[in-house]
């Protein structure tokens, strides 16, 4: 009896959080595994004499498509509902329209980073409710973390988002890590009058032994131009339903087979909606595809909302009626000539550490993204290293591979004994302008773009440096 009762004792011991001050927060799915997050979203102005308040019901499910040894396959549904906020809905009345139904396929790494087929599709919008909400995801660095961590993220197109840890709490009788996320618009220390700053907050409770987010909020503050206070705030409040559950066999079949018939009919009516009235006939065929599908197989999942949103459309634009796409691409700038380049992050491939951009500001930066497995990238880094021999304390290098193969990577970079680091370089493709490799640009001391170089000829470094020497006399 006595060895019965120490292996009980052992295992219970092991399934508790660590109370050592140190934590494994990545992500622990399962194939079928569903996660459904709800809560609300409140956005009101706050300059005195305006009187402006919206509310939102938030429902964001999440189903894990594949558990793989690298990354996770996610599908994620998202349903944004408009509340009056005054009284709840009462029993037996037919529920709100939506506002919003976007169905999305996204990635998700070990250490909890996002990913997505489209560039800006993650970027939560600084004004009006998020259509895809992912909030639940946390990117952590590659090291356990404990009671003074803090690491920075990266996200296209905006300023890096600084994250630390901020104790541990309670959350539905799971004892959670808090994260605190702060980012911010270059100009919310400085109020200008040409621009809105703004600033948000994210707060997530993490549980070590669940392996997921328990809870998750957001404030948005923003500052119209010419003003110094805030003008406008938003609140998301989100906490996870339950434990979850984990479809097997014919259930989790009927979800994926929903998915999969949502997304091809978004899909084949998304360029069909850009020109309904050249399209009608097309819409049309596509609708009674629809109506037949619907007619035939039950409404068992919540994904047929997505396909119920899809025959809303379609309906609206045969009246000559609009109903926008959630979908809708953010709009990743990409970076011109004389513009400036927004501060990010990346992660240094051989330290696993992180490097921001502002850090190697102060004198030009030389931007390198690379194939490692090709005679052009190799060209490429062989350049960059002649550059930073020639300019020691000159002109910093920002070599950017571009490849899943690390090793490679490591192997390269101690061949030809390079003086810099290798950083991932599978973000910012859309702000550098990455359309082919190797990809040179040159920044300036202040971060501006002052060139840019696709591919690698006998004139490449000519030019390249000719555009450094500019401003190196600076």
């Amino acid at each position: 009896m006595v060895p019965t009762i120490c292996l009980l004792t052992c295992a219970l011991a092991a399934g508790q959080p660590p109370d050592r001050g140190d934590w494994g927060l990545t992500p622990q799915l399962g194939r079928g595994q569903e996660l459904v997050y709800s809560g609300t979203f409140v956005e009101e102005a706050l300059s005195p004499g305006v009187q402006f308040q919206r509310s939102y019901r938030i429902d964001s499910t999440v189903l894990v498509l594949e558990a793989k040894q690298d990354k996770f396959d996610l599908a994620v549904l998202t349903v944004v509902t408009g509340t009056t906020g005054k009284t709840p809905q009462q029993p037996g009345a037919k529920a709100a329209t939506p506002a919003s139904v976007r169905l999305e396929a996204l990635t998700l790494d070990k250490l909890g980073k996002l990913k997505a087929a489209r560039a800006g599709t993650l970027l939560v919008p600084v004004e009006g409710p998020p259509t895809l909400e992912c909030g639940a995801f946390v990117e952590l660095p590659k090291v356990r973390l404990g009671p003074q961590s803090s690491w920075d993220t990266n996200e296209e197109g905006r300023a890096p988002r600084t994250w630390r840890v901020d104790g541990t709490e309670i959350v539905n009788n799971a004892k959670c890590v808090r994260l605190v996320g702060i980012q911010q618009s270059d100009d919310w220390g400085t109020p200008r009058a040409d621009s809105t700053a703004w600033q948000r907050r994210d707060t997530v409770w993490i549980s070590p032994q669940l392996g997921v987010a328990c809870r998750f909020e957001r404030v948005i503050e923003r500052r119209a131009a010419a003003r110094d206070m805030v003008t406008h705030r938003s609140v998301l409040k989100c906490e996870l339903d339950g434990p979850g559950l984990t479809w097997m066999g014919q259930l989790f079949d009927d979800r994926v087979g929903e998915i999969q018939q949502a997304r091809k009919f978004g899909q084949d009516a998304e360029g069909l909606l850009r020109e309904p009235d050249q399209h009608k006939s097309a819409l049309e065929a596509l609708q009674k595809r629809i109506k037949q599908y619907t007619d035939t197989v039950p409404p068992t999942t919540v994904y047929r909302k997505a396909v119920v949103q899809v025959q809303k459309r379609i309906e609206a634009a045969l009246r000559g009626e609009t109903i926008p796409s959630p979908e809708h691409d953010a709009g990743v700038p990409r970076v011109g000539v004389g513009q400036r380049v927004p501060d990010f992050v990346c992660t240094d491939l051989l330290t696993r550490e992180t490097q921001r951009l502002e850090r190697l500001l102060g004198r030009p930066v030389l931007v390198v993204f690379y194939n490692p497995a090709t005679e052009n990238g190799a060209n490429a880094l062989r350049y960059a290293r002649s550059v930073a021999e020639r300019h020691p304390g000159g002109v910093n290098v920002m070599a950017l591979a571009v490849t899943d193969d690390v090793e490679l990577v490591r192997k390269q970079h101690k061949e030809l004994k390079l003086p810099f680091s290798i950083l991932d370089g599978s973000g910012m493709h859309q702000t550098f302008g990455v359309d082919g490799l190797p990809r040179l640009v040159v920044l300036d001391g202040e971060g501006v773009l002052r060139g840019g170089y696709t591919g690698w000829g006998s004139h490449t470094p000519a030019e390249v440096t000719q555009q450094l020497q500019k401003w190196l006399k600076r």
